[in-house]
């Protein structure tokens, strides 16, 4: 029996660092996102284009926080120190960056002095010989479990909060020594089978039983972890991932987001007055005779549910951007379109403020006879259903000291760095994805999290808090009323101040 290998040639595997390092920067700020996974600049930077930074690339690390880097590699498993492909790549850039101040999960690769050695606090379940979806249809079975990894070095969050972990040498043998002995004991399928994951990730049986120091990509939603056989293969690995995204089609087909816009608006004009679908609105209805345009893709829902529900709350669908009262700009929104939109000074919102827009009309409409005074509102959480909403304790030494806790989305009274200050300065260890198995307490939940995050926490039943919450936890250990209170202020007036593109637009143009 002939098994293919479904090898995939490494077509940059001569490429230097240097050059793959400002390749990468390259076709990131081309697609106007921070890899394949990342979030779209506009929501760090704004509408406005001109705002999106020039380079993804902090400055080349100082060599003597290469060499620290280095002593601490030999320090934790690593005999020969940092591998020189890692050393090089922070001679070119101390870390590759995500958003202005990290707040969507932090570095795609850290900076010298955020690299942190994981130990047996979080143990990471790997394989070495990962599976392939295109070996399902030849019936494998491969399903060979790597030793627990209870020590690794991890080089940063990936783009939607992945890790990259490189592998010491004692555990990479470990590894190896399983594979070779599945091989042993294994009959001519299995052989077949093995040495075909082998070829396609390491060039070969052989070459993988070389291998001195395994390099692992893992994303939280993903069934198998992702092996590569170096540090400078798995950066390949970025750049081809960043190139096949260029020019992805989106949810209209493929074309450009404003051709594909004017179509739908082409196809859709004249049956709008039909198509509204108004019912007993009131005063406090925000789209109400408003004129809105879509633009980009939306995470909750596609872009027709989305001009559906702006139409059942009393808004209305223009083709005309001049004519707008509201943009509503979602992810990979055309270049030109947000040139326009920035040009004319248009209003514009996120998805997730229109969602709340929509939800606060709804609650407003059908109030709770019971309930008493309505609450203010603030900016609406998506929280996955079927997911454990922890209560607070009042005592918060008790709540997070010694729990090890995750925060996922961005907050509007911290960045995600500071909220893992918080959490790390009350005793809770904070880690950065989603682990396979047990090992999290809860998850502190912002708003804009990822989809696939947001799906797991919800198949799993993971517990979550709100930002609310967590603060609260803080409070409770004892900071006085007047800290609280400036916060309670600080919240206040964020409720009341421009929607947060806005925000975002003065903190890009700095």
């Amino acid at each position: 029996m002939t098994i293919p290998t479904f090898a995939k040639p490494r077509e940059l595997k001569h490429t230097p660092v240097d050059i793959l390092v400002h390749a990468y920067n390259s076709k990131c700020l081309a697609s106007n996102r921070l890899g394949p996974c990342g979030p779209d600049l506009a929501d760090f930077y704004g509408d406005n284009v001109t705002n999106f930074p020039r380079t993804f690339l902090r400055p080349p690390a100082s060599e003597e926080a290469i060499a620290a880097l280095d002593a601490k590699f030999r320090e934790n498993g690593f005999p020969h120190g940092m591998p020189e492909d890692l050393a090089t790549f922070y001679r070119v850039t101390d870390g590759i960056f995500e958003g202005d101040d990290g707040v969507s999960g932090g570095e795609i690769f850290s900076p010298v002095e955020g690299v942190e050695v994981i130990t047996d606090a979080m143990v990471w379940p790997c394989e070495l010989l990962p599976f392939f979806d295109e070996y399902e249809k030849l019936g494998f079975q491969l399903d060979l479990k790597w030793p627990e990894i209870k020590c690794a070095v991890q080089l940063g969050a990936g783009g939607d909060e992945g890790v990259q972990l490189l592998v010491p040498p004692a555990m990479t043998r470990e590894g190896i020594d399983v594979a070779e002995k599945a091989w042993e004991n294994g009959d001519s399928k299995t052989r077949h089978q093995l040495e075909a994951v082998a070829e396609r990730i390491y060039g070969g049986w052989d070459e993988m039983k070389k291998l001195e120091v395994a390099m692992i990509r893992s994303y939280h939603w993903a069934a198998e972890t992702e092996s590569f056989s170096s540090f400078k293969h798995m950066l390949e690995a970025y750049v081809m991932d960043a190139s096949s995204k260029e020019g992805q089609q989106d949810d209209d087909g493929g074309k450009d987001d404003d051709e594909t816009e004017d179509e739908n608006d082409s196809a859709e004009e004249g049956d709008d007055d039909n198509e509204l679908t108004v019912g007993s609105q009131e005063e406090v209805d925000a789209l109400k005779d408003k004129k809105i345009i879509f633009t980009g893709t939306f995470q909750s829902m596609d872009r027709k549910t989305c001009e559906q529900k702006a139409k059942d709350h009393g808004g209305q669908l223009t083709r005309k951007l001049a004519d707008a009262d509201y943009v509503v700009v979602g992810d990979r929104a055309g270049p030109k379109k947000l040139q326009e939109i920035s040009e004319l000074g248009l209003k514009t919102i996120d998805e997730q403020q229109f969602l709340a827009l929509i939800q606060e009309e709804d609650l407003e409409k059908t109030p709770d006879q019971d309930s008493g005074p309505v609450a203010p509102k603030k900016k609406d959480v998506i929280v996955p259903k079927s997911t454990q909403t922890g209560s607070v304790g009042k005592d918060a030494s008790e709540t997070l000291a010694g729990k090890k806790i995750l925060f996922t989305g961005t907050f509007e009274t911290m960045d995600r760095k500071q909220a893992k200050q918080e959490a790390e300065q009350h005793g809770a260890k904070v880690i950065s994805a989603i682990p396979k198995g047990d090992g999290l307490d809860f998850i502190v939940l912002g708003v804009n999290a990822g989809p696939n995050k947001l799906k797991e926490i919800e198949q799993r039943g993971l517990r979550t808090i709100t930002e609310q919450d967590f603060l609260d936890m803080i409070a409770g250990l004892g900071k006085d009323e007047a800290a609280a209170s400036g916060t309670g202020q600080k919240r206040a007036n964020q409720a009341a101040a421009e929607p947060k593109q806005a925000q975002k637009r003065q903190r890009g143009a700095k």
